[in-house]
């Protein structure tokens, strides 16, 4: 009597015991993976530590720790002072909230005093001398800040000669427009520092809002705290648009989505796995006992995982439909030999069908459960915990499955009522399966030849598989934080970026130079950078700038004046009249705004809406550049602390940042730009460093993972088969089906990332059991087609139900496990197919003369 057969038949006779045992473990498990049980999702925080490049980045963290955790408000408006108050609102509502570090280019007195000296010299005089030009207009609208004035400087543009006239098309431009919308919400007002400061053209450049919550504030609470700060500015400046970005709410949308997917995906496997079973197995007793053995294996290893790991992951988040596709194979295998044993001796109790079901699949479960789990604990040597702990969490699940199939299975069973004997033919593999099967049986040398000819063709495209290096598109695509920071990828700098320590200032302005020189590189920012160039000549122009414009500006914040309507409904009507006279397009459409206008009856409050949509903004522009006209000379020591803090820390290191010329969206841009960086500052960190680096590292760890997984596999298969040439019948068709996988993936243009990268190795461990059950059924009664029995009909049942757990991973918002799902699913349809077809080709007649041993 087998080991296997011995404990199932005592488990049968004890089954209140088991199932105490089974139920009081769950329970325990449960409660313990609930409160227990962390998340990590960032891919590179996976990585060992002690690697080069990671201490390196690990430094840099510690050094300027301002950059980590951080939430990120990215704020655009149809106006660049709509933006900017937007801005300014965040920022103070933010720095408002108790221990929080905000920081906001452009919001800090040194950039908003010294900002024309960070202009190109030549664009800093052609300024000069359109404000110059303007100095006129805009003497006349500081005189009379009303609508009246206003009006006055448009009547004048208006009778302006046909050479002057050209200059103003920007400012008809945007008074149309205004007057066009002026009864909507949130419409655009008239916006002076896009008239003044940048050549007429509105700029919505985006702007940022760094905040950073204080340490040991819990991450949610942090995100929560900014979202209620987002809607309070939100109401008050319907003009700008803000959205949340950064590694907070990065990380918190990605767990979310991880998690939430994993859950629909279990439960969506359980309900498959037993619609699946019943049609499979055709007792509901078994059906009830195969998910009864399968959930309380899920609660355990849950369990297990909390002791031995304490965490999930990026990967190992989706152990839960993995468990339930690979787990389930063992009841399945069980139950489909049980219904054999039933349908031949149906006179026998259920203890006896038990043991003899347990003797006859007992060593090929053994086997299976072994492999299965040596594929598995293959990643664990590996560098990258993310899948060394799914390794490590997997194997033991697999065990697990394997002792809940041995013991609360056949105790399940005998406690429910007996199953009634099926007819024999029910237990096999349903005919027309059986006849593809035959075909690698009559068609013996065609099926061979065949094989070596996909073979071939197959590594050719496998040799061409590409990578994925960007973690940010495993991120699911409705998240609003990815979408923030992939719309900064095409509004501003590049947030990805490489980043440099370096302690020499010399060595920092010399290297600096030498990657600025590269043509991947935009340009690199460090705290020397800070100080403008060209100084003296600079200074110079706003010299000049002062005595041009610099006396028409008031000296205190401009006041806008409210004017008595019949006075600014007459100066409108002139101005009206003066423009239509003009036959210019502009001149033309703009007259017909203000006639529109005039038509209709407008209340006090209409004109009060207007004044504010022309002058609203216009108090504020003129304060800013009055401050900047005062600039000083700029010297690194003047800087303020606050912007010296985050490129030079307490112990002399400055940090380079190294911007990429172009986006670095796709894999070419991302290893040019990488490549080019490293080749200068071999120690050079940072995102685009990190993706690629650590990417590099996963691909070695798995090459690693599979070759280990493929060698313990075939000293199993050779020790407990006894046969070379049955481990070699088992594992072709297993390499075959990883080939078709490979090269499937480069025709239909899908690439491997750090979350799918597992599916090679674990394909091994979940496929060879299918080519151990048939080889082992082959041995057992020397059929010519053992695919058709009940071992092939249990196979299909378990690649059914394995199939099924991974197509519901497939259907996860969250990019990394769907696209484990979706490989796992076409890997394994590929190797049942292997299996069905290619290995009965490989078997020889009469197999059955070498009988297994339990």
């Amino acid at each position: 009597m087998s080991y296997s057969e011995r404990i199932a038949g005592w488990c049968a006779r004890h089954p209140l015991w088991v199932i105490a045992f089974f139920l009081g473990a769950s329970l325990v498990s449960i409660w313990g993976g609930t409160r227990h049980l962390g998340v990590e999702m960032d891919p590179v925080a996976l990585l060992d530590p002690t690697l080069e490049w990671r201490a390196n980045a690990l430094d840099l963290r510690a050094r300027f720790p301002h950059r980590e955790d951080t939430i990120v408000a990215h704020v655009t408006g149809a106006t660049p002072e709509a933006a900017d108050q937007a801005r300014i609102a965040f920022f103070e509502a933010m720095a408002a909230r108790e221990r929080w570090s905000v920081d906001s280019a452009g919001h800090a007195d040194f950039f908003a005093r010294h900002g024309l000296l960070f202009r190109d010299l030549d664009a800093l005089q052609e300024l000069a001398d359109r404000l110059a030009r303007a100095q006129p207009l805009i003497g006349s609208v500081v005189n009379d800040p009303s609508l009246v004035g206003f009006f006055q400087i448009l009547r004048r543009v208006a009778e302006a000669d046909a050479q002057q006239l050209p200059a103003w098309q920007p400012l008809l431009a945007q008074v149309t427009e205004v007057l066009q919308r002026i009864d909507e919400d949130g419409a655009p007002a008239l916006s002076w520092q896009s008239l003044m400061l940048t050549e007429g053209e509105v700029a919505t450049r985006p702007l940022l809002v760094v905040a950073r919550p204080p340490a040991g504030m819990d991450k949610r609470e942090a995100l929560a705290q900014a979202r209620q700060t987002l809607a309070e500015v939100r109401a008050r400046a319907p003009q700008a648009t803000i959205q949340l970005t950064g590694s907070i709410p990065l990380w918190i949308e990605e767990i979310d989505s991880a998690l939430q997917g994993a859950s629909v995906a279990g439960v969506i496997a359980l309900f498959a796995v037993a619609l699946l079973l019943g049609l499979g197995l055709r007792a509901w007793q078994l059906v009830l006992a195969s998910m009864l053995t399968l959930i309380a294996g899920l609660a355990i290893t849950l369990g297990f995982a909390t002791l031995a790991v304490g965490r999930l992951n990026l990967i190992s988040v989706g152990f839960a439909a993995l468990f339930i596709g690979l787990a389930i194979d063992f009841a399945v295998h069980v139950g489909a030999r049980f219904r054999e044993e039933r349908a031949r001796l149906p006179e026998s109790p259920t203890e006896v069908a038990l043991g003899r079901a347990l003797r006859g699949v007992g060593g090929a479960l053994g086997l299976c459960a072994v492999s299965a789990a040596a594929a598995f604990f293959s990643f664990a040597p590996t560098s990258y915990d993310g899948v060394a702990e799914l390794g490590i969490i997997g194997g033991a699940g697999m065990l697990i499955g394997w002792f809940g199939a041995l013991t609360l299975l056949p105790a399940c069973i005998a406690l429910l009522p007996a199953v009634s004997p099926p007819q024999l033919s029910s237990t096999a593999v349903p005919e027309r399966i059986a006849r593809i099967a035959m075909l690698g049986v009559t068609h013996r040398g065609a099926v061979r030849w065949t094989v070596v000819a996909l073979a071939v063709v197959a590594a050719l495209l496998a040799s061409q598989a590409r990578f994925n290096y960007n973690p940010m598109h495993l991120k699911p695509k409705d998240s609003v934080a990815l979408q923030t920071f992939e719309s900064l990828l095409h509004t501003g700098p590049s947030p990805l970026h490489a980043q440099l320590l370096l302690i020499d200032d010399d060595q920092a302005a010399e290297l600096a130079g030498r990657l600025t020189a590269l043509p991947e590189v935009s340009r690199v920012v460090w705290l020397e950078r800070f100080v403008p160039v060209q100084q003296e000549a600079k200074l110079a122009v706003l010299d000049d700038m002062q005595w041009s414009i610099g006396f028409s500006l008031p000296e205190e914040r401009l006041q806008i004046m409210e004017r008595p309507v019949a006075q600014v409904r007459t100066a409108m009507e002139d101005t009206t009249e003066a423009l239509a006279l003009r036959a210019l397009p502009s001149t033309q459409l703009l007259a017909e705004a203000m006639q529109r206008w005039l038509e209709r009856p407008r209340s006090a409050a209409d004109w009060a809406r207007l004044r504010l949509r022309l002058l609203g903004h216009l108090p504020a522009v003129l304060e800013r550049l009055r401050q900047q006209l005062q600039a000083e000379p700029v010297h690194r020591s003047g800087l303020p602390p606050s912007l010296r803090t985050q490129w030079l820390d307490g112990e002399g290191h400055y940090r380079l940042q190294i911007e990429p010329a172009v986006h670095l969206f796709d894999n070419a841009a991302l290893l040019a730009f990488v490549d080019a960086v490293s080749e200068v500052a071999p120690r050079a960190t940072g995102a685009p460093m990190e993706y690629v680096y650590s990417s590099r590292t996963i691909i070695q760890a798995f090459v690693t993972a599979f070759a280990l997984a493929l060698a313990v596999i075939t000293v199993l298969l050779l020790t407990l088969l006894g046969s070379a040439a049955d481990t070699a019948r088992a594992l072709a068709p297993l390499l075959l089906g990883a080939l078709l996988l490979v090269a499937a993936m480069v025709l239909t243009r899908l690439s491997f990332n750090f979350a799918n990268v597992i599916v090679l190795p674990l394909l091994l461990g979940i496929s060879v059991a299918n080519g151990i059950h048939i080889i082992w059924r082959g041995r057992a009664d020397g059929s010519v087609n053992p695919v058709a029995s009940s071992a092939g009909r249990a196979v299909l049942v378990s690649v059914a139900t394995t199939l099924a757990s991974f197509v519901a991973l497939w259907m996860s918002p969250h990019r990394g496990m769907s696209s484990i799902g979706a490989l796992l699913g076409m890997g394994l349809v590929l190797q049942l197919l292997c299996t069905f077809v290619v290995l009965p080709a490989l078997m020889r007649h009469g197999e059955g003369d070498r009988r297994p041993t339990s």
